[in-house]
């Protein structure tokens, strides 16, 4: 059955945070991925004990089918952990597990339950015979480990031979035989010739502009192409890994599950992905934190310093991939979707069937020219500051910077636009950078959430600073707000919460290093106030 002839659904992408799906009508549910939280751990070791934990405490009998790859032999670890005793524990295997990992088989074939699985019949056959008769029992494997950091298709760096000859693997690696590369940011790597997201530079752009657009709306922080190839497969190519048994008639009833299928997981590969906090320096850091937690059971350097990406071992589903069931919608009817690599494919199908993309505004514009514009937009808002304090200055009552300050401003709108206002109403300490002459923003924000104590505006600009500090001194305002002289770049963020907030203005300079200094000394939330559309429609007021 073709799926791409006999859908009626729409054209559509699995896009787990559904932003996508605000173009078509797309009837298919699934469990969606978990808001970032900014107070998880960066170490994953104690996630892998709680979830081992859960599955020893549930059921007398876990079977875990292990490859001899990174993912499936931490799986491994956490549950020889945790189990109660030795035969809670059966480990399914293949000729292949041993030859990936076998160290690990030959050290500990006397601890563990192994056995192996019969190749002259179809695994799922196989599966169903050895299954069938047991009632309290899940069956784990290390999928969707590889949607945690990125997937083999993207991080192509090994010597492994049956990655590299794979052409759609071996065309869009990023590491390239260096992890600088993956260092690089992910705009300059789509527009890359090297790179299949469009034929030409027009639907490269596409997919930059629909990608922009969707990072900004899920509150996530992309800071290079490694990240950015992290989202693209933990939103479009997550759930599929974890219904490959779901989708073939002999093994859909099984009480299958990816170990790392589980919220703690996502929640963890959310942040130290937004966090910048994963290694990059060397091919080999590829996965280092599930190395690291082998490495402290084990003490098997060789494996923690030597082992690279391979094709993945599931080799009980490649014959099945052949034989699965496609998804289906609500209505039955099978899902004519797309993976992650299709992406650029995707897009132009939105625009060439006319559908509403909010990013085609300015379709025929230059990046340049929109840079340009962008500047001219930033000099009319200081413009702007300057002739609302000669306004205050000509009426003799500069009281009046509370008084007419805009409702709802830069900082309330940003929030707004992700429907995330709820968060000022913990937020205790809430920073602006590049507070600028008048900082209506911050009296908004003043006026509307008492709650928050500690509202700090930091300015480079002496002259900046000494004028609003003049404003919050004539408008009588107590010391809720403070303004501050100072870089932003240069001031210690390392005191904020996770329930904190910190706000950059549109006209700062140095955007990209005040951000990552943020994400990585601090737990805020950092925003930039600056709603990509509103650059370009400048509808600046003047006092009247």
């Amino acid at each position: 059955m073709d799926i791409l002839e006999d859908s009626i659904e729409p054209f559509c992408i699995l896009d787990r945070t559904k932003y996508f799906w605000n173009y078509i009508n797309f009837n298919y549910d699934y469990a969606p991925m978990p808001a970032l939280d900014l107070s998880i751990n960066e170490s994953v070791d104690e996630y892998f004990e709680i979830i081992a934990k859960e599955y020893v405490n549930k059921y007398s009998e876990i079977y875990l089918l292990w490859s001899g790859g990174i993912d499936s032999t931490a799986v491994l670890v956490s549950l020889m952990k945790a189990r109660k005793s030795k035969n809670q524990l059966i480990v399914f295997y293949t000729s292949s597990s041993i030859e990936e990992y076998p160290w690990f088989y030959n050290e500990y074939k006397n601890e563990i339950k192994f056995e192996l699985i019969d190749r002259s019949i179809w695994v799922g056959y196989w599966l169903e015979w050895r299954l069938k008769y047991k009632n309290n029992y899940i069956l784990l494997d290390g999928i969707p480990g590889d949607q945690l950091f990125t997937t083999a298709r993207w991080v192509v760096g090994s010597n492994d031979s049956s990655l590299l000859a794979n052409p759609k693997w071996h065309q869009h690696k990023i590491f390239k035989g260096s992890a600088k590369h993956a260092k690089r940011d992910w705009h300059d790597m789509l527009l890359d010739n090297s790179f299949t997201f469009g034929k030409n530079i027009y639907e490269k752009q596409l997919v930059i502009d629909m990608m922009d657009e969707h990072i900004d709306h899920n509150n996530i922080h992309i800071s290079n192409a490694y990240h950015f190839f992290w989202w693209l497969i933990f939103c479009f190519g997550f759930h599929k890994m974890t219904c490959n048994f779901a989708k073939h008639e002999n093994t859909f009833h099984f009480n299958h599950k990816g170990f790392y299928n589980h919220k703690l997981m996502q929640k963890w590969s959310m942040y130290v992905h937004h966090k910048n906090l994963l290694p990059m320096e060397n091919i080999s850091d590829h996965k280092l934190p599930f190395k690291d937690y082998i490495y402290k059971f084990t003490n098997d350097s060789n494996y923690k310093d030597n082992k690279e990406k391979k094709a993945s071992t599931e080799l009980w589903l490649n014959d099945a991939w052949e034989k699965k069931l496609n998804l289906l919608d609500n209505n039955n009817n099978y899902i004519r979707a797309v993976e992650e690599t299709d992406l650029s494919n995707y897009v132009k199908y939105l625009n060439e069937n006319k559908v509403k993309i909010n990013i085609k505004k300015y379709p025929n514009k230059s990046i340049k020219t929109l840079k340009n514009e962008k500047i001219i937009w930033q000099e009319n808002l200081k413009n702007h500051e300057w002739d609302w304090i000669k306004h205050f200055k000509d009426k003799n009552d500069f009281s009046l910077a509370l008084k007419l300050c805009e409702e709802n401003a830069w900082i309330a709108r940003t929030l707004g636009a992700k429907k995330e206002r709820r968060k000022f109403k913990s937020c205790k300490t809430l920073i602006l950078v590049g507070s600028g002459f008048w900082p209506y923003s911050l009296f908004d924000i003043y006026k509307q959430y008492p709650n928050i104590k500690k509202l700090i505006g930091i300015d480079y600009d002496k002259k900046c600073v000494k004028i609003s500090q003049f404003l919050v001194k004539e408008s009588k305002i107590d010391d809720r707000i403070n303004i501050i002289c100072a870089n932003g770049k240069d001031f210690d963020y390392t005191n904020l919460n996770h329930e904190d907030l910190v706000f950059l203005s549109c006209d700062i300079k140095e955007t990209e290093d005040i951000f990552n200094k943020i994400l990585t000394t601090s737990r805020a939330g950092v925003y930039i106030c600056e709603p990509k559309s509103k650059w370009i429609t400048n509808k600046i007021k003047k006092p009247s």
